[in-house]
């Protein structure tokens, strides 16, 4: 899980009745299969700028792949 997104999951477990936004990841869920691995990419929502790609080929063993950090270097304009 996206270390970003943890510091929220305390008070949301404990009672999410009170927020009225909605937070984590955008939309779609793009699914690629390369060879025999798998990979899912996932993007933040709420103004969150930033990518991640996972390695789901094994559903116990899911990996990180890479990050793309948006608003920062190459990818300033992003999000």
């Amino acid at each position: 899980m996206p270390q970003e997104l943890m510091s929220n999951l305390y008070e949301f477990y404990q009672d999410g009745s009170f927020y009225n936004h909605i937070y984590g990841l955008d939309g779609d869920l793009v699914l690629r299969r390369v060879g025999d691995k798998t990979y899912l990419y996932v993007g933040m929502r709420r103004g969150g700028d930033n990518y991640y790609v996972f390695d789901i080929s094994s559903k116990l063993d899911p990996k990180l792949v890479f990050t793309i950090d948006g608003g920062q270097g190459a990818f300033s304009k992003l999000g």
